[in-house]
């Protein structure tokens, strides 16, 4: 026990040293500034550089493989306490949006909803389509029939959505095999599309300023200093990570916070053995993730906080920090643990898929996001829609604050609103409905039922667009 232990603490010290490597060389160099690649994301490719060239060293061979493995579990494992985390302290407060503004926002955030869910699911399309007609068409490509929700994973849902593909996978019994080729082809995705997305964002901005068609920036985008390299040195301009809720003399208030997040995780795991036992469906209900059932306990952690009045122990803030502490581990733990034999392997119809994949998102995100929003800033909406769809969320605000940087658009509030409730659907698709698919049918029956949702999305996003439509019609009568 206490050797594994060692060998778990050593891989997260090597992933230490990754993501101090990726930020040194974010804050020097210039072109990865531009490409506004998070330090996890450089730091991991160091780090696959180094896992190649030292596991082909005899002397140490043995010892890079026992750390790399870890590093590739780890995602897996973090990926529960993270998801866990997500509605911590989600709290009902009152909105503070004028009347008029409201007015004219009305509907937008549940066009953004309907937006996002349409966009992942249409990329499940792309990425089972392509699967599915390249094997009709013979190729000679080993496909697994599940393979192509990966573009989905790694564009719309990033590096920590793709970190949990293993886990997913790992849990059905049809396609455990692939569990981790499942997980280093949505990481090269989520890479692909962080890179190509962020690159193409600054393009598109750059484009709608020089043609009016943004609302408030007149001019290209002239990013510097800590835009660019993401270091704020000036002391007075620093940010607190969150509020200090408790005293350090009888518990720190990070404690508070991960205790409860990892009280979570444990119930989780106590519930999923629990449904598993259960007669005739504790099979089925057996291939629910732990991190979908810890999403769920905590949302009942929320209603109990807030019966106990215990509100105010609880900070966002701190919550989103130590998420994304968690994040940039698996992020960094999963690109470098990546089997290049297996990204080798699928490389063609990885290309084929991310170009689909970047085309179609951008006729998709930016017609139908115009179409909803109407002349409620459709670019800025569009733009944080599209970096979100192929990167993460951060990609979808850092594109926006490059267009509106003292966000006077609404854009910033009705698109987190939206947001949220499209991660809860996002997770209830990752976590319940594709595995009962990926128990019980083949990959045109997936395909098929993607289909269906991806209509279903889009068809939602259109209502909402005309329903706006008519109402600001009849205000302005």
């Amino acid at each position: 026990m206490a050797a594994t232990l060692k060998l778990i603490l050593i891989a997260l010290g090597f992933a230490s040293v990754f993501l101090l490597v990726g930020l040194l060389l974010r804050s020097k160099i210039k072109v990865l500034q531009k490409l506004f690649l998070p330090a996890s994301v450089i730091g991991g490719i160091v780090g696959l550089i180094l896992v190649q060239v030292f596991s082909r060293v005899g002397a140490v061979a043995e010892q890079v493989t026992n750390y790399v493995s870890v590093m590739d579990a780890l995602p897996a494992i973090l990926i529960v306490p993270i998801f866990a985390s997500t509605p911590l302290a989600n709290f009902k407060r009152k909105d503070n949006i004028g009347a008029a503004a409201g007015k004219a926002t009305a509907g937008i955030a549940n066009g953004v909803f309907w937006l996002m869910c349409g966009i992942f699911t249409v990329q499940m399309v792309i990425g089972f389509g392509v699967n599915f007609f390249m094997t009709k068409a013979g190729s000679a490509i080993p496909f697994y029939k599940v393979w192509g929700f990966e573009l989905a994973a790694g564009f719309t849902g990033g590096h920590g959505t793709a970190a949990s593909i293993g886990a997913i996978y790992s849990g059905i019994p049809a396609v455990a095999e692939f569990a981790s080729q499942g997980k280093d082809v949505a990481t090269t995705f989520a890479t692909f599309g962080l890179i190509g997305g962020m690159i193409l964002g600054i393009i598109f901005i750059n484009i709608a300023a020089r043609r009016g068609t943004t609302a408030v920036m007149k001019k290209p985008a002239a990013l510097e200093g800590v835009a660019l390299t993401g270091l704020q040195k000036d002391v007075s301009k620093q940010e607190s990570l969150g509020r200090e809720t408790t005293k350090s003399f009888t518990i720190e208030t990070l404690s508070v916070h991960l205790a409860v997040i990892l009280g979570v995780v444990l119930a989780s795991y106590g519930v999923s053995a629990l449904l598993g036992r259960i007669p005739a469906i504790g099979s089925l209900l057996k291939q629910l993730p732990v991190w979908s059932i810890a999403m769920v306990l905590m949302l009942l952690a929320n209603k109990l906080i807030s019966a106990l009045k215990l509100e105010w122990m609880f900070d966002k803030k701190v919550v989103q920090k130590l998420s994304g502490f968690m994040t940039d581990f698996a992020i960094v733990c999963a690109i470098a643990s990546m089997n290049l034999k297996t990204i080798a392997t699928f490389i063609v119809p990885i290309v084929i898929c991310s170009v689909i994949g970047f085309v179609v998102t951008y006729f998709y995100v930016f017609k139908l996001t115009k179409f909803i929003t109407g002349t409620e800033a459709p670019f800025e909406h569009s733009i944080i829609a599209w970096g979100t769809s192929t990167g993460v969320l951060m990609t979808g605000l850092v594109l926006l604050k490059v267009c509106d940087p003292n966000y006077e658009t609404s854009t910033l509030n009705n698109f987190s609103k939206g947001f949220a409730i499209m991660s809860i659907v996002q997770a209830a698709i990752l976590g319940v409905v594709m595995p009962i698919l990926i128990g019980k049918t083949d990959t045109l029956g997936i395909l098929l039922v993607s289909l269906v949702m991806a209509v279903a999305f889009t068809a939602g996003a259109v209502i909402v667009g005309i329903v706006r439509r008519k109402r600001l019609a009849k205000v302005t009568v």
